[in-house]
């Protein structure tokens, strides 16, 4: 598989929250990539094979702060009868961490599609924190944006990554519904590599 590495600016905060943080507190979903974050990112991309492998890395998550729920929508007005949008603060909040110096790398069916990858930028999670496309390796001088893996190797890089189940699967964890798969259900088997 070729394997292309990106990486956020090292001074900002990256936020992944794929579905809904009601569950952060039991799952940290924001320290994993569901099936939905591959398929948006391999949509992002516009690639024309599979994005085989995935692993994310961060440094660290930051404390816990709230965010109060907003909820937009339209409403029939009854005097003009003409649907108006607003927009309204629910009194909920939502407890929520964001992790830091977020890195994903991303192992490509097919060469093209990392080639493209080296030249594009990717957005993830609900704030769209912009990580960028880097050198595989740091401290070499030789350009190396596309690295050649088998699985072996991938499976020895450091991260988190995730692996499409069903909800029989012991291991398997409920993670929200997949928009790009008819809002199929996501099982995922979450495998972390130090």
């Amino acid at each position: 598989m070729y394997c292309v590495r990106f990486k956020g600016n090292s001074c900002t905060v990256g936020y992944l929250r794929p579905w809904n943080s009601v569950r952060d507190g039991e799952t940290y979903s924001m320290t994993y990539l569901p099936t939905s974050v591959i398929d948006g990112i391999r949509d992002e991309l516009k690639c024309s094979g599979r994005i085989l492998r995935h692993k994310l890395r961060f440094n660290g998550m930051t404390s816990e702060f709230f965010k109060s729920p907003m909820i937009e929508g339209e409403k029939l007005n009854k005097k003009t009868n003409k649907l108006e949008k607003y927009i309204k603060r629910k009194n909920g909040t939502s407890t929520i961490h964001q992790i830091c110096n977020v890195e994903i790398i991303l192992g490509f069916e097919k060469e093209e599609d990392a080639v493209n990858a080296t030249q594009n930028t990717i957005y993830v999670g609900q704030t769209q924190y912009i990580i960028y496309p880097t050198s595989f390796f740091e401290n070499k001088d030789e350009d190396n944006d596309i690295v050649e893996m088998d699985d072996e190797e991938f499976s020895a890089l450091t991260g988190t990554e995730t692996f499409e189940t069903t909800k029989d699967d012991e291991e398997g964890v409920y993670c929200g519904n997949n928009r790009f798969r008819d809002d199929e259900r996501m099982y995922i088997r979450i495998v972390r590599t130090k």
